[in-house]
């Protein structure tokens, strides 16, 4: 499932969905991230609800886990499920639009863990010639770039534990981190790596950093608190 086979959408409905696939690299750091936090918290793996809802074709699914996996392309949808026939949870839907854990069959006692890599672009200027991406999503996590839209909407799902893949600008740019808005009044940054988008295929020549973000829901952060971070890199 980690194999890179976005080659199904053109380029213009690639940077549309923002959908730029993993490699099973940086899959594995996420878990090790995660995985450590659970120990360290001895918090049961297994108990947990994992829930990627920018699924894309499943580089972040593992069977040792209770997953529910959620993505709007229909064809990336199809491929998973013809994969793993054996698992109900695999929703073709827009993940940002209605959100909620009853949209998702997720009861709202269970210990929430967000992870993947959401697609971000910036529909005001990601395509410079040629169509710009649009999306359709609830009025309060609205933002013009798909990627702070995505990471709005786990506040919304109360998500415990997030750990995902965004640029690093996110945070580091005052103007972008308070455009998070209630995510980082709710969420702390507890673990952050920093590598390359030069390890994504398809994307554009310009690299830019990336950040494997963990994110502990409770007391929040502001941009002090990032200032000071201590950033690994990969």
């Amino acid at each position: 499932m980690n194999k890179n086979i976005s080659n199904h959408l053109k380029k213009d409905k690639q940077i549309e969905l923002g959908s730029f696939y993993t490699p099973k690299v940086i899959v594995d750091r996420v878990y090790d991230f995660i995985d450590n936090f659970l120990l360290e918290r001895k918090i049961d793996k297994t108990k947990a609800i994992y829930f990627d809802n920018a699924c894309g074709c499943g580089a972040f699914y593992r069977a040792d886990r209770k997953f529910v996996l959620a993505d709007i392309d229909e064809d990336a949808v199809n491929f998973m499920k013809r994969g793993l026939s054996a698992m109900s949870d695999i929703l073709c839907v827009n993940s940002i639009k209605d959100v909620s854990r009853k949209k998702f069959n997720i009861s709202e006692d269970v210990f929430l863990i967000n992870l993947g890599n959401p697609p971000y672009n910036d529909v005001t200027s990601e395509i410079r010639q040629g169509k710009k991406g649009v999306f359709k999503c609830d009025g309060d996590i609205f933002d013009r770039d798909l990627g702070i839209t995505f990471i709005k909407s786990f506040n919304k799902m109360k998500s415990d534990l997030v750990c995902v893949i965004h640029p690093l600008s996110y945070l580091i740019k005052q103007a972008n981190f308070n455009r998070l808005k209630a995510f980082k009044d709710n969420y702390k940054l507890i673990k952050g790596e920093i590598f390359s988008s030069e390890l994504f295929n398809g994307t554009a020549k310009t690299k830019f950093p990336i950040v494997i973000a963990l994110y502990q829901r409770g007391k929040g952060m502001d941009y002090d608190y990032i200032k000071n971070f201590s950033f690994s890199i990969f």
